[in-house]
């Protein structure tokens, strides 16, 4: 699975639970955060002040070496 600026918070921590970790090491706690049912990936980064490549590269890398 390719992880896109597209794909929402909530597909995302669906598809890849292990994700939720990695980003609450980045300031972001999408478990208790309503907007992760609407918010993209791209908004998401945004809204926390971070570098949407650096937050997609690091989501791959997870979803890389996660896959069985």
């Amino acid at each position: 699975m390719y992880i896109s600026r597209l794909m929402t918070m909530a597909q995302l921590l669906r598809e890849l639970p292990a994700a939720l970790p990695l980003l609450q090491e980045m300031g972001m706690d999408c478990s208790v955060c309503l907007s992760k049912i609407v918010d993209t990936i791209e908004i998401a980064a945004y809204r926390h002040g971070l570098d949407l490549e650096e937050v997609l590269a690091a989501l791959n890398d997870l979803e890389e070496h996660s896959s069985p």
